[in-house]
């Protein structure tokens, strides 16, 4: 299990020291995955049981009882949400994140502190609030061998009774690449001068960088800053929408990616002059190719980076939210 580490955030002070079983700073104790007494890791996890069943049946009425009045009173569409994630959940498989507990040794709540993975150079704070003398967050991923979705609930404890404080979801992974992961792959390909394929990774990026809430990445600075100047980049090199040369019907007005079993894939939105868009596709199809090998000679690493392509023509710019529009996707594979 990963060693971790807490830090109190009202003091901003950094504990350097690794521990295995039970950290206490101030008046509070905080316990993690495996040394969390059984008996109430088992009463957490039956609960979340519950609500992990109630997640996958988009049912939230079943497991209302577990929720505070503090979570309640905020009127969310709790069962909106449920139906909204189901779907996600379905078919994933679910594994343990993360565990942690604290516990106040005196007459107040447990204090507000962020815990730290050190599993690796750069961190994960995990946030409390500070709610109750008791508090347990419990993580659980969801996999479906390509992306992971993150569950985060925090649980306290009134009057001897669990309850649940906050839920949030979001996603934690692509294909193994968590934020950091995703950070890295994207600045090796910036640092061989494959900006494009650099910035194709950003969506990814962003969507994960805050898996919860109240999680954060200690060097998120960094990766931001990282982030900007790639961006910052691309926009001096390259102007768009874009109009080629070769294919000089078409405009390129942006990038998109799409996560799929064979991987991740880049989308190429552009504007044709191909029309009716139903009716043409061996002629989008072609198209798409011809677009492809322009843009190889122009976007320095593209087509090495990646092993397939989409390409979205579309005979407007979409740009309407309440207007419908017809595209065609053609998928190019990289010559091999």
């Amino acid at each position: 299990m990963k060693n971790i580490k807490v830090i109190i955030i009202t003091l901003v002070v950094l504990l350097l020291s690794f521990f295995s079983a039970c950290i206490v700073k101030g008046y509070t104790k905080y316990y993690f995955d495996e040394n969390i007494n059984s008996k109430v890791t088992s009463e957490i996890r039956g609960i979340d049981e519950e609500i992990i069943k109630a997640l996958r049946n988009a049912d939230f009425m079943i497991v209302e009882k577990h929720y505070s009045d503090a979570l309640l009173d905020t009127g969310y569409n709790f069962q909106g949400l449920f139906e909204y994630i189901a779907p996600t959940l379905e078919n994933r498989e679910v594994n343990i994140y993360k565990e942690v507990y604290a516990i106040s040794t005196e007459e107040k709540k447990a204090q507000s502190v962020a815990v730290e993975d050190l599993a690796d150079e750069e961190g994960l704070f995990i946030t409390f609030s500070g709610y109750s003398k008791k508090m347990y967050i419990s993580m659980y991923s969801f996999s479906d061998g390509k992306s992971e979705t993150l569950l985060f609930i925090e649980h306290v404890n009134e009057n001897n009774t669990w309850q649940v404080y906050r839920m949030t979801f979001g996603e934690l992974s692509y294909f193994g690449m968590d934020a950091q992961g995703i950070y890295q792959k994207a600045q090796d390909l910036y640092e061989k001068g494959y900006e494009i394929a650099a910035a194709v990774y950003i969506p990814l990026y962003t969507s994960s960088v805050r898996p919860a809430e109240y999680i954060q990445y200690a060097n998120e600075s960094e990766m931001q800053s990282f982030f900007e100047e790639l961006s910052d980049a691309v926009n001096k090199k390259y102007v768009f929408p874009m109009v080629l040369s070769q294919n000089s019907d078409v405009e390129i007005y942006g990038f998109d990616i799409n996560v799929v079993s064979e991987g991740v894939i880049p989308t190429i939105n552009y504007i044709t002059k191909i029309e009716p868009i139903k009716k043409n596709s061996q002629y989008l199809q072609n198209e798409a190719y011809s677009i492809h090998e322009e843009l190889k000679g122009i976007f320095e690493g593209f087509d090495e980076s990646f092993d397939y392509f989409i390409y979205r023509a579309f005979t407007e710019h979409p740009s309407d939210p309440l207007k419908q529009y017809y595209s065609y996707s053609s998928i190019v594979e990289k010559a091999k």
